[in-house]
């Protein structure tokens, strides 16, 4: 009962995440939002991995090795994401962050030899992109609806960038602990984006309505600490391919609090193009088989390199 509810927990801190990015962009610029959730997502880590008493790597190569996830997993999309949310709804950018697992399987068939495209997976890469044809179709088509277009194309840039942070990890960060993985992304990602929202939006105001510093509480706090920490602790109880189902909750999830709570407009569109996304992901998994979670005689070294590759490529923003 405890893992289903730790399970529910992250579905709702991580589905809702487009809520609260749209919230806090109505205040903040999409600089001070992404500046300020990764800064508060920081503090959180830097607490727990002070009380576990781990410590951060010093020397200069590791940090070098850093620089390129804390730019493709962060510094780079969180700005796009936030400044897309400000044209797009909360709910059409869950429904594409959706489709980062497909982008990464595109880039990594021309990266790996050991991920080919399969007849069955070229099948769930195009449902995958089916749906954001569907889903954007109204902005392609309709001139009247040709002013959000840009929110789609920096959403879909984002996602891009996303896949190749997978890849990138999948490469350079084999056998990393995941926990200094993420606090060492989020700080050298801090370490670059405050530098530049000081300077990009000089005179800085913090943000004054209570609702915005919720949402940044929410998406750094909860969102990129907490979160990191009960996923790694749910891993050990339930294994990356059972866990790996939470991207199936995400584009939904997203969906159904932008109408509830932001009155958004469901329209066919978006919830056909959620559904082939998420169909697309299925297929695309389930084309791996089903592989058992590594047995006990696996030495750990190979199960910590196991969860982490599987962490950066479920992981959402």
């Amino acid at each position: 009962m405890r893992n289903w509810l730790v399970f529910a927990f992250l579905s709702l801190i991580w589905g809702s995440s487009f809520l609260w990015i749209k919230l806090a962009v109505q205040e903040l610029s999409p600089l001070g939002v992404a500046s300020m959730r990764i800064g508060l997502g920081l503090f959180g880590l830097l607490v727990f991995m002070r009380v576990k008493g781990i410590r951060l790597p010093v020397d200069r190569k590791t940090w070098l090795l850093y620089l390129g996830t804390a730019l493709l997993n962060t510094a780079l999309p969180f700005p796009l994401i936030a400044w897309a949310e400000k044209e797009i709804s909360s709910g059409m950018a869950a429904v594409i962050n959706g489709t980062v697992p497909i982008f990464t399987h595109i880039i990594a068939h021309f990266l790996f030899h050991d991920e080919r495209l399969t007849p069955k997976r070229i099948l769930g890469l195009a449902f995958g992109l089916g749906g954001v044809i569907v889903l954007s179709s109204r902005e392609l088509f309709d001139p009247a609806a040709r002013s959000t277009l840009p929110g789609v194309l920096a959403m879909l840039t984002a996602i891009f960038i996303y896949g190749c942070a997978n890849a990138y990890a999948r490469k350079y960060l084999k056998g990393k602990p995941p926990m200094i993985t993420s606090t060492m992304t989020l700080l050298i990602a801090s370490l670059l984006l405050s530098p530049a929202w000081l300077i990009v939006d000089r005179p800085v105001h913090l943000p004054v309505q209570p609702i915005t510093w919720i949402a940044l509480l929410w998406l750094g706090w909860l969102g990129l600490s907490t979160a990191y920490v009960l996923y790694f602790d749910l891993m050990e109880h339930w294994g990356p391919s059972r866990l790996s189902t939470i991207a199936y909750v995400f584009p939904f999830m997203g969906m159904l609090l932008g109408v509830i709570f932001l009155h958004e407009e469901l329209t066919w569109r978006l919830f056909a193009g959620a559904c082939l996304i998420v169909a697309g992901i299925g297929i695309i998994n389930t084309s791996y088989g089903k592989s058992p979670d590594p047995a006990p005689e696996i030495p750990a070294r190979h199960n910590r390199l196991r969860r982490t590759l599987l962490w950066w490529r479920n992981t959402p923003s």
